[in-house]
Parts: C-alpha cells; structure tokens; sequence
C-alpha cells in the first residue's frame, strides 16, 4: 500500500473512533511501529490529527455554547450514570467541592439519596438550593456576581470565599476535554472558579458525557493531569479509553470499577 493510501486510511479509521493506537495501525497495515509514527508525524504537521503517547487523536473541534435552561433535558440518562458512578467517592461527613452545570444536579440528587451527612461548598445556585432542602446537609454558598445565564456566581468575592476553604473532594463538569489540549470551559469567569476549586481540593473529579471528549471549548481550565480522576458514561469509545490509558489516564465509565 503506498503511503499516501495509507494516511488517507488511518485518518478515516481517527473520523470513525476519535483516537487510535500506533500499534494498532501498525498491525492493520502490516508495516513497523516506525512507518506508522512517521505517518502520524506527516499527518499532524497536515494538521489531521493530534499526537500523543501511543498513537494520536483527532483534532480537537470547537463545541458551541449552548445555555444552561437548554442543556439540563439534553443526555440526562448519562448525566445519571456518570452522577451514580461519582457518588460511589463521596461517603457520609465528607466535604466537597461543586462546580455548576446541569450534570452537578443530576449528582446532588443522587447524593441525596445515598448520604445522610455531607457538607457541600458551591457557587451553583441551582445546586445550593437543591441542598439545602436536604436537611441532613450543610451547605456554603460562595457568593459573588451573579450570571443568570448559568444560575451560577463568580468573580472576586466568590473566589476569594473558595480560596479560604479547604474540601477533601471537586467535582468538575467541563464544556470539553482534550487529551493533547487540556480541560476547558466556555466561559473565562467560571473557568476561573474551576481552577480554584481544584486548588482548594484534595481530590479532583473530572466528570463529562461522552460527547465532550475530543473538543475544545474558549477558555483552558488546566491541563490533563494524571492525579484526577475522570468519569465518563458507558458509550465513551473503548479507542479514546485505551489512547488514554496509554497516557496513564483511567477514565471510569462504569460502577463495577
């Protein structure tokens, strides 16, 4: 097979699973480890395609904002199983850490049912107020500048509040994650409440549906860090889990873990 077939090959086989190991191409074309990275090498200078540890990744593609009413219906059945997966971390008298999002409602109700003490620190309205009803839980609000857009607060006085608060366990629901590029978020202001929270963490939980894998959103939050744990529903490709798992990044998408 000519080389330039060949690359035409591996970047149809990256459209269909996101992410792809070299010695898998190396296997299916039946040429060296080396041809196939040299390939890799000559398609990423193409811009095709994102090297990494053990193979390579699509480019990552912009994901569109969408609003916060608009995306609390979309994918509620994954956003339930990733939630039940999480909750398996979080045990009675912990204090954690919540960042906003529609998946972080789904994770408070399924806390709710689980837990009978549990102290949670949020900037999300919508996750204090489902909370607080919860008699069982203490709740700290950080407090600041209010975006009505995504029923969340940011700014100065809300990150100085988080900055003062030590908590043993964040969870973080991202616009989109990336493994050559990092974890992002749509907004600058709330990227920046994602960080301190991860500052004022023992622990990190990164949680996000499948969908968000392989996309880039406007603002980098941090980078794939090896130390978090990720979280991800059951339909998350087995090619993106491996190319991860090659960089010594597990992503959980089961509760049999």
């Amino acid at each position: 097979m000519f080389a330039d077939v060949r690359r035409k090959e591996i970047c149809n086989i990256l459209k269909e699973k996101s992410a792809v190991k070299v010695t898998y191409l190396s296997e299916k074309f039946g040429v060296s480890i080396e041809t196939i990275r040299k390939d890799l090498l000559f398609l990423e200078k193409n811009n095709e395609l994102s090297r990494v540890h053990g193979g390579a990744v699509l480019k990552p593609s912009a994901d569109r904002y969408i609003d916060f009413p608009s995306r609390i219906e979309e994918k509620k059945p994954q956003k339930n199983e990733i939630s039940r997966i999480a909750s398996k971390f979080v045990q009675n008298g912990d204090i954690i850490a919540m960042d906003c999002g529609s998946t972080a409602l789904e994770l408070i109700e399924v806390l709710k049912e689980k837990l009978d003490s549990l102290t949670v620190v949020t900037h999300s309205l919508d996750v204090f107020l489902r909370a607080c009803n919860y008699k069982n839980f203490n709740v700290i609000l950080c407090g600041g500048f209010f975006d009505r857009a995504e029923n969340a607060f940011y700014g100065d006085f809300a990150l100085k509040m988080l900055g003062e608060i030590r908590v043993s366990k964040a969870f973080i629901f991202p616009s989109s994650i990336s493994l050559g590029n990092g974890i992002f978020e749509h907004l600058p202001y709330l990227s920046q409440m994602q960080r301190e929270i991860i500052n004022s963490s023992d622990e990190v939980y990164i949680l996000a549906d499948s969908s968000k894998f392989g996309k880039s959103s406007l603002v980098k939050t941090c980078d794939i860090n090896e130390k978090f744990t990720y979280i991800s529903d059951s339909s998350l490709s087995n090619e993106i889990k491996e190319i991860y798992k090659s960089n010594n990044i597990q992503i959980i998408t089961s509760e049999e873990f």
